[in-house]
């Protein structure tokens, strides 16, 4: 399997010029489905750890690129940080690289298209996303670990909540049919794992 190493990884944060509130996600998601990985491995899951560590780190490579300007005083109210405007600037000018259809998991997903695994999960780790057949398990397993991580271990309720503060999402049938294919997703892990979700932040700050 063709990987980007690390080098190539940072390197492309860099160019992209990737937030760092951004960044502190993209660790906490990699944190959290590498642990995940690694325990349903204990239990024959057959994950592969490189290949979830990669993606991982580049799952939103494609964010900053579709970010727009907020104001000031909405950016306090979300706690996100206050970011030049020559980076608005570059990621406007990127932007015109992809078709206008694209949304950040497609964009990342056409950034890595020299990586076909890779891009095969990044490319389908948003909510849209979880309702598609025939994903990888390693996609599934990165979408859901990328639900449940903020700057830490959350709840699948507590996430759902920050979506609708911060994009302004209305529930609706599909955004219900979304959050039970999460809520199945998450009952069949921790069946196998044998413990709740519930202790999965703690088990993880603990190294259990």
């Amino acid at each position: 399997m063709n990987l980007p190493n690390q080098d190539q990884i940072r390197e492309l944060q860099i160019y992209y010029r990737v937030p760092p509130n951004i960044l502190e996600h993209t660790a906490t998601v990699k944190e959290t489905v590498l642990y995940l990985a690694r325990e349903l491995n204990k239990v024959g899951g057959d994950y592969d750890l490189e290949l979830l560590a990669a993606a991982a780190d580049l799952h939103d490579i494609g964010k900053a690129v579709t970010l727009e300007k907020l104001p000031l005083e909405r950016v306090q109210e979300l706690g996100l940080p206050v970011l030049a405007d020559e980076d608005y600037e570059f990621w406007a000018e990127e932007r015109k690289k992809f078709p206008s259809s694209y949304r950040h998991a497609d964009i990342a997903a056409e950034i890595m298209k020299d990586y076909p695994e890779v891009a095969e999960v990044v490319g389908n780790h948003t909510p849209r996303h979880i309702l598609n057949e025939g994903l990888s398990k390693g996609a599934i397993l990165l979408n859901y670990a990328d639900k449940i991580s903020a700057t830490k271990v959350i709840t699948l309720e507590e996430r759902f909540a920050y979506f609708v503060d911060r994009y302004r999402n209305e529930e609706n049938e599909e955004s219900k049919r979304i959050f039970a294919r999460y809520k199945e997703i998450e009952a069949d892990i921790f069946n196998r794992l044998g413990f709740p979700a519930e202790e999965l932040g703690e088990r993880m700050k603990n190294g259990q």
